[in-house]
C-alpha cells in the first residue's frame, strides 16, 4: 500500500511539472509578440500585391498578430473581408467558397481586425468578396508560415 501512495504522489508531481513546463513554454512562445499590419501603411485593399509584401516582412513567429486594416464600404469604395483558406490547393485557385470567414466588411476599421498566429502551420488568407475577383485580379491573398521563436 505504501508503494501505491508513493506512486500516486510521484504521478502528481510529474503531472505538475509537465503542466508548469507547458504553461511556461506558452508564455515564452507569445512573449514579444508583434502586431504586423497586413500591407504595412497600404493596409488591406484591392490591387496591392500581398504575396510580394509578405516576403519583405521577414520572419513571422507563433504568437504574432496579423492586423487587417480596411475602411468600411461606401458608395464610392469596395467592401472587403478576411477569410482563411484551408489548404494550398484551394489557395492557388482562390477557392474562397469553402473558406472560413474571419472578418466582415466593417471589421477592418479603427484598430483593424486582429488574427493571432497560434501555432506552426501554413495559413492562407484572402479577401472573400468580389466573387473571387478580389483574390485573383485584386491580389488580395497571401500565405504565411510562422515559426517558434527561439532564444
Amino acid at each position: 500500500m505504501e508503494a501505491f501512495k508513493s506512486y500516486r504522489s510521484w504521478s502528481f508531481v510529474s503531472l505538475f511539472i509537465v503542466i508548469l513546463f507547458w504553461v511556461s513554454t506558452v508564455h515564452v512562445e507569445y512573449a514579444g509578440a508583434r502586431n504586423i499590419t497586413v500591407g504595412g501603411n497600404n493596409g488591406w485593399h484591392y490591387g496591392y500585391n500581398y504575396s510580394d509584401w509578405i516576403t519583405k516582412v521577414g520572419q513571422v513567429y507563433v504568437g504574432d498578430w496579423l492586423v487587417f486594416k480596411y475602411p468600411a464600404p461606401t458608395s464610392n469604395s469596395m467592401a472587403h473581408s478576411v477569410v482563411q483558406i484551408q489548404n494550398k490547393a484551394r489557395f492557388k485557385k482562390c477557392n474562397v467558397g469553402a473558406a472560413i470567414k474571419l472578418a466582415g466588411p466593417t471589421q477592418g476599421t479603427g484598430n483593424g481586425f486582429h488574427f493571432r498566429l497560434k501555432r506552426v502551420r501554413h495559413y492562407f488568407f484572402a479577401c472573400g468578396l468580389g466573387n473571387t475577383r478580389h483574390c485573383t485580379v485584386g491580389q488580395m491573398r497571401f500565405g504565411i508560415l510562422p515559426v517558434v521563436k527561439t532564444g
